[in-house]
């Protein structure tokens, strides 16, 4: 167990003594750091050296323990203790032995397994850094492996829901399809585990989707909106003067946290998260209407700006009818003619038209997200919160739907369709044309 980590040097001067009394020089206080700490008092007794007094009380109450004088330099103590006693010094330089430790020390003690981890995959000659660029190397490897420590994080934690008869599907959203990918494709790292937890969590989330889906609709908004037609009747109940539904169109969690991201840079924070479910199927035309439209019946659904305008009128208390107003296709830029009007509804394509753009589809969305991210970092995103926060506005941002690269089964049913550009979901006039375009494909296994 001890070969992971970086104290594993210092065992074995360790282990070369064979005193019951051990004096350590150890001018790096290297002791002091709790996993090394919690190792040695499984075995010895720690004593730090402070005066001859206390050293003898210490050493009369031992009752023959094994112990470890802990010295900070290099000093003699008193013959008769010598004379008994075996001698080992060590420090940073036992561990890292071709990078100048002067670096090393400026670290908490708690990094040193992340800095160890990174040192020994690497090989790096001798004095071939000097101090400012080990002290660049060592800051990179502390970020890639503190990295590393919240991936296994977040992998255990979804592990833990999806052991649940009933996992909570609003926190495995956040978790695996934000978190984790946002972490993964930010720094490029790829994960062992991917295919694995992708086929465990779709295979349970499909369970409840067939199971449990259709309930999600008759939850209340009092704890947030469950589903998305739900979102204009929480925002109304939250009784504010202005509001701005921002709906970022194909934007998942992975995309909402480079955004976030983005917006506390330039000082804008305190967002609340929350999971919804999209409605099916995750179409513009469906989910996006049902988001504004505050409708779940497809045949219901109308244009946003019209179904946006309706609702409020319909359901919403003190209003000035005169005051709604809707922008489509919005620029990630200030608008000054959005503070004209008290509620707006507000769409950005911003994040799908990255990944409508993206040619190339591996096995994550890494290119798309390096786009994304350069997209909106060369944007004015920020002006529109900024101003709107400012003009006291509160703010809700939604998604459609997310966004994830598939492989289609090759069965074209473009006669059949009633959206002729919608390629994840076929919507059929009538149950019979449906029923019959699968009894004739069932041999391409869709």
């Amino acid at each position: 167990m001890t070969d992971k980590h970086w104290y594993k040097q210092l065992l074995e001067k360790l282990r070369e003594a064979y005193n019951d009394i051990i004096i350590i020089v150890d001018p790096d206080n290297l002791v002091s750091a709790d996993d090394l700490r919690n190792k040695l008092s499984q075995t010895y007794v720690i004593h730090h050296y402070k005066n001859d007094i206390e050293l003898e009380k210490a050493l009369y109450t031992l009752d023959n323990k094994p112990v470890l004088i802990i010295l900070s330099e290099n000093r003699q103590l008193q013959y008769h203790i010598e004379r008994q006693s075996e001698r080992i010094e060590w420090s940073l330089t036992d561990v890292f032995p071709n990078i100048d430790t002067t670096v090393i020390k400026e670290f908490p003690l708690n990094l040193l397994d992340i800095i160890y981890r990174e040192y020994t995959s690497q090989t790096i000659p001798k004095g071939v850094f000097n101090e400012d660029e080990t002290r660049n190397l060592v800051q990179e490897w502390v970020e890639t492996g503190t990295k590393g420590i919240e991936i296994n994080e977040l992998i255990e934690t979804i592990r833990v829901l999806l052991a649940d008869e009933n996992p909570n599907w609003m926190e495995v959203a956040q978790y695996w399809g934000g978190k984790l990918l946002y972490i993964c494709d930010t720094n490029d790292i790829t994960i062992d585990e991917y295919s694995e937890l992708d086929s465990a969590i779709c295979e349970k989330f499909e369970t409840h989707i067939l199971s449990h889906y259709k309930d999600q609709f008759f939850a209340t908004t009092h704890e947030g909106p469950v589903t998305i037609n739900k979102v204009m009747e929480y925002i109304g109940h939250q009784n504010e003067e202005k509001n701005a539904l921002i709906c970022f169109d194909g934007m998942a969690f992975q995309e909402w946290y480079l955004i976030k991201e983005y917006l506390v840079r330039h000082g804008i924070n305190g967002f609340r998260e929350h999971s919804l479910y999209a409605l099916l199927p995750t179409l513009t035309h469906t989910s996006r209407r049902a988001l504004y439209c505050g409708e779940k019946t497809i045949e219901n659904l109308t244009y946003e700006d019209k179904g946006f305008r309706n609702y409020i009128i319909k359901n919403w208390k003190n209003f000035d009818p005169n005051a709604i107003h809707f922008y489509y296709n919005a620029k990630p830029e200030w608008n000054p003619n959005y503070i004209n009007y008290d509620n707006i509804g507000i769409i950005i394509n911003i994040v799908d038209d990255c990944a409508h753009a993206e040619k190339y589809v591996g096995n994550s969305k890494r290119l798309m997200q390096k786009k994304l991210s350069i997209a909106i970092n060369e944007s004015k995103l920020f002006e529109i919160f900024q101003n709107l926060l400012d003009e006291g506005y509160r703010i809700f941002v939604g998604s459609d739907h997310g966004t994830i690269w598939c492989r289609g089964n090759g069965s074209r049913a473009e006669k059949y369709l009633k959206e002729d550009g919608a390629r994840r979901a076929l919507l059929y006039p009538n149950e019979e044309l449906a029923d019959d375009f699968v009894s004739h494909k069932m041999s391409t296994n869709i």
